[in-house]
């Protein structure tokens, strides 16, 4: 008797693992990966700085996924910390989980970003990673 139950629980999780590889992008495969990236210009410009170290960081940890912490980036006018911009009632993320997937696609999208970047722009990265 348990060798059937456990022989049909072996087929119904392959077949929902395979539903959910051909549903979901193929970055969602980070499920801790935070999804969409809230970014201004300051945030943007200090990423893309720290891009190459990040990548040497997830790298080296061996987890396949990091936090990338952005809240020490210096704002231009000289103001440390993060605060939204009072155009807009959105959060900027300071601090987010990526895979590698997710830190190319997200370094891409900001260097192919056409227009301004301030107050924000929302990189959502199930939408532009695929």
């Amino acid at each position: 008797m348990l060798q059937p139950c456990r022989r049909v629980l072996c087929t119904a999780s392959a077949a929902v693992a395979l539903t959910l590889a051909t549903v979901l992008p193929s970055h969602a495969v980070c499920m801790l990966c935070t999804s969409a990236i809230r970014l201004d210009r300051s945030l943007a410009l200090c990423f893309q700085q720290r891009f190459d170290g990040e990548l040497r960081r997830l790298e080296s940890e061996g987890r396949g996924v990091i936090v990338v912490d952005l809240s020490d980036c210096e704002k231009e006018d000289g103001r440390t910390g993060l605060p939204t911009d009072p155009r807009t009632s959105a959060t900027l993320d300071s601090s987010f989980v990526a895979d590698g997937n997710s830190l190319r696609c997200l370094g891409d999208a900001i260097a192919g970003h056409d227009g301004s970047l301030d107050p924000s722009v929302l990189f959502d990265l199930t939408k532009i990673c695929s």
